[in-house]
């Protein structure tokens, strides 16, 4: 689907998620992912399960939670966490591409040019869009109820870390 890094190494994490890479990059995925969908689903299967490559760990139930809500497409508020030099645990939202529209979207993407990837997340286009991974974001993942974690949210758009 085309080299997208500055560099042999296509694993890349800095490379794959630098902005002047994320046209070629997300329509390279939406290419293979179309083409998997239309090789790979028979009439037989109930759904899929899409899985970034970046993911290191998630819920051993994972495909439960996600089944349990009875929707067509589902995709999960994604965390992060790192350790540091020192041995501290830094955590925070991930994936900026799960989001409510907003009328600075609607107006900004209207002035683009038609085939225009609008990426979100970087500062290069402000969009004042709803961001799923921005909602509650004042809380660790620990201060986070049950509730809260099966809240369901109405998107106009969803990521591709994790999508039932």
């Amino acid at each position: 689907f085309g080299k997208l890094g500055s560099n042999d190494n296509q694993n890349n994490v800095e490379d794959r998620h630098r902005f002047e890479f994320q046209a070629i990059r997300r329509k390279a995925l939406g290419k293979a992912r179309n083409y998997l969908l239309s090789a790979a689903l028979k009439p037989d299967h109930a759904w899929i399960l899409w899985l970034d490559v970046d993911i290191v760990e998630m819920p051993a139930t994972i495909v439960e939670d996600l089944a349990s809500h009875d929707k067509d497409v589902i995709v999960p508020n994604i965390w992060f966490h790192r350790y540091e030099d020192n041995g501290r645990d830094v955590e925070g939202r991930f994936d900026y591409n799960s989001w409510v529209e907003s009328p600075t979207g609607l107006a900004l993407a209207a002035s683009l040019p038609k085939n225009t990837v609008l990426a979100e997340g970087y500062a290069e286009y402000k969009t004042e869009r709803r961001y799923l991974c921005r909602m509650n974001d004042e809380k660790r993942y620990a201060d986070i109820t049950e509730a809260e974690r099966r809240e369901l949210v109405a998107l106009d758009a969803i990521g591709g870390v994790v999508v039932r």
